[in-house]
């Protein structure tokens, strides 16, 4: 996380983390949820012209800390901040890539009105 931190602070772009469970039976439906929410390209190149990507496990501080205390993370979690640390979004990552475009594209405006 460090890496995707300083470079996001170097690009001056917002961090795109996914956050799983890796003792969690399927990773926290890490390759299910994360494949389907990712499917399009367009989905991926607004990830990729728009933000530094960090795929990482809860039991890992710097991703773990990203995690509200109530959820269990029986669906990844994807998290979009600055790099100061301001959070710009918090979900589930919903298996469905309709909903993954248009929740990426929620995340580049509300960087952009920020």
């Amino acid at each position: 996380m460090d890496v995707a931190r300083a470079e996001a602070a170097e690009r001056g772009l917002p961090v795109f983390a996914v956050v799983f469970d890796a003792d969690h039976p399927t990773l926290s439906k890490l390759d299910f949820s994360l494949g389907y929410f990712m499917e399009y390209q367009t989905t991926k190149r607004i990830v990729d012209q728009h933000f530094v990507a960090a795929v990482g496990p809860s039991s890992n501080p710097a991703f773990g800390d990203l995690v509200p205390s109530d959820d269990p993370l029986e669906l990844a979690r994807l998290v979009a901040f600055k790099p100061d640390g301001v959070i710009i979004g918090s979900e589930g990552v919903y298996a469905n890539p309709d909903e993954g475009m248009k929740r990426v594209r929620a995340m580049v405006e509300a960087t952009d009105a920020a």
